[in-house]
């Protein structure tokens, strides 16, 4: 394994990185910088199963990560996030109109708005867009990116549960009223990329999860019905 998002390496891949043996090694260390997707082509949506009320889609040729996707059947008035799967499509159902927009944000904050797709013809094509991301050139080994930033919640508004996506740096996490009264914690003494939480017993109103990690901190808000 690496120190470093523990990513597990062929016994090959550990020995070109480290030069060390990998069985008295255990877990090594190395600096590393993230680096964009090398293509320069657009990025396009991967419609499966799509429909006028129901809209699956999956970013592809997109040279940084993904943070979000969003989905506007306003054209871009009011937008709904989408909820990412196990898969990496992200999900939106009972969201009617036939004529749909994509707002696309990578990890750095940049976003990519692709407008007028017509559900019902595309449900199961691929749509091309005009453009892809900056290139990055953020992050490193000792310039972490803050992932707390990037957790994301669903479905919101919840009515019994809600599940929090991305959690992996999570320590401690709180859920805070707008009162600022803290009506339910918990701490992490493993890492999991999500959790559900059980709000049934929650009074109807908007929270804030206030999460802790080792060296950063982050907030998602959600609604319990």
């Amino acid at each position: 394994n690496t120190k470093f998002g523990d990513i597990d390496l062929s016994i090959t891949a550990f020995k070109a990185l480290l030069q060390e043996d990998h069985v008295a090694l255990g877990i090594g260390d190395f600096d590393w910088k993230e680096v964009s997707c090398p293509w320069q082509k657009p990025l396009h949506l991967i419609f499966q199963g799509s429909h006028d009320w129901y809209a699956k889609v999956i970013v592809a040729n997109h040279v940084n990560r993904i943070a979000t996707v969003e989905i506007s059947n306003d054209g871009g008035s009011s937008w709904e996030l989408m909820e990412r799967g196990e898969d990496n499509g992200f999900v939106k159902g009972s969201y009617g109109g036939e004529t749909k927009a994509f707002k696309i944000t990578d990890i750095y904050g940049s976003e990519i708005i692709m407008n007028n797709i017509d559900m019902v013809t595309n449900g199961n094509n691929i749509v091309d867009g005009s453009e892809n991301f900056p290139a990055c050139g953020l992050t490193t080994s000792t310039q972490d990116l803050n992932t707390l930033d990037y957790v994301t919640a669903f479905p919101n508004p919840a009515n019994s549960s809600i599940t929090f996506v991305g959690i992996e740096d999570v320590e401690k996490m709180e859920i805070v009223s707008v009162n600022g009264q803290v009506v339910a914690s918990k701490n992490f003494q493993t890492s999991t990329a999500q959790i559900s939480l059980d709000i049934s017993q929650l009074a109807p109103g908007l929270y804030v999860a206030k999460m802790t990690g080792e060296n950063n901190t982050g907030v998602v808000t959600f609604v319990k019905k």
